[in-house]
């Protein structure tokens, strides 16, 4: 399990991704959701100048990108509250989506 200033760097969960780790992480609820079968544009060519880019510009139209916030609240009945140990301050538990 990670936090969002882990979760919300694309290039960690890739990682954990390619290990083939399970992994939990928090992200900010401004990120964009794509669906992974949807094509969201080109990447466009490197510049030269910096890291090479990896992912679109901008997200093709017919890719929809709601922000994980609008996502949460369209997908609300999907969550389920899942308790993973006891706390100082009682049980610690969240509300998760996959």
């Amino acid at each position: 399990m990670a936090d969002s200033l882990f979760g919300t760097v694309t290039a960690f969960r890739e990682q954990l991704a390619s290990n083939g780790r399970t992994y939990c992480v928090g992200i900010d609820s401004t990120i964009k959701v794509i669906a992974a079968d949807a094509d969201p544009g080109p990447v466009p060519k490197s510049s030269g100048i910096g890291r090479p880019p990896t992912r679109p510009t901008t997200v093709r139209a017919v890719a929809t990108s709601p922000s994980v916030k609008g996502w949460a609240l369209a997908h609300a009945a999907d969550f389920r509250t899942v308790t993973w140990r006891a706390g100082s301050k009682g049980e610690m538990s969240g509300r998760f989506a996959a």
